[in-house]
């Protein structure tokens, strides 16, 4: 089983870990996520932790076991090279994220960004963009429609980076009817794109912004 720690909540993933030891004794447990990518801890309490993206990786250990105590890190180069996820083992009705009373879902179409925030971590999928091609971007929502979700988040680091990509993304996300949010940069806001966006069915844009005061920022 592998489990996602985060920064904010390291007690929760170390106690699910000891329950699944007594629950299904003899069964290895790997953690990832963006708080093992950063930081140099030790393995303990899981059997070996995936630092950066975890397809590749898991399926190394799929085939070869367990390595205890082994820290893995396996790159992903083309997004286009996954398999679409598997939407059909899972049940809409066990998650509860809406968005204006939607059953959304999370997808992601691109990984990596450029900038060098202090307040981001850039462990996970670096700075290098990768982007899953338009095509397969719509085969992959035809399949989350057809498994009763109407409604997009959008996890991707910042889905207005590249402006004739995110045209063309538009361009095929209003051909149907899903709602969607998505994260960006302020500095890549136009009035051009948020209209097309709108358009496009996007409700939400959510920024990070690491303070409002420029004492800050600037100590």
């Amino acid at each position: 089983m592998r489990l996602r720690l985060l920064r904010l909540n390291t007690c929760s993933p170390k106690r699910f870990c000891d329950r699944i030891r007594v629950e299904h004794p003899g069964k290895p447990v790997i953690v990832g996520g963006v708080h093992v990518s950063s930081c140099a801890e030790p393995v303990e309490p899981f059997d070996a932790k995936i630092q950066g993206p975890g397809e590749l990786a898991l399926m190394q250990i799929l085939r070869e076991g367990v390595i205890q105590g082994y820290t893995y890190n396996v790159p992903v180069d083309d997004l286009n090279s996954l398999p679409l996820p598997a939407y059909e083992l899972i049940e809409p009705s066990r998650y509860h994220h809406t968005i204006e009373g939607q059953k959304a879902i999370g997808v992601m179409v691109t990984r990596g960004c450029p900038y060098s925030c202090v307040f981001c971590s850039k462990s996970t999928h670096g700075r290098k963009v990768l982007r899953i091609d338009i095509k397969r971007i719509e085969d992959l929502l035809v399949k989350v429609y057809f498994y009763g979700w109407t409604a997009l988040n959008f996890h991707d680091d910042n889905l207005m980076l590249d402006k004739n990509y995110l045209k063309e993304l538009c361009e095929m996300l209003s051909k149907y009817r899903f709602i969607w949010r998505c994260w960006a940069r302020t500095d890549h806001v136009t009035l051009d794109a948020l209209k097309m966006m709108k358009a496009a069915g996007c409700r939400e844009i959510g920024f990070g912004i690491e303070s409002g005061s420029q004492l800050i920022l600037t100590a």
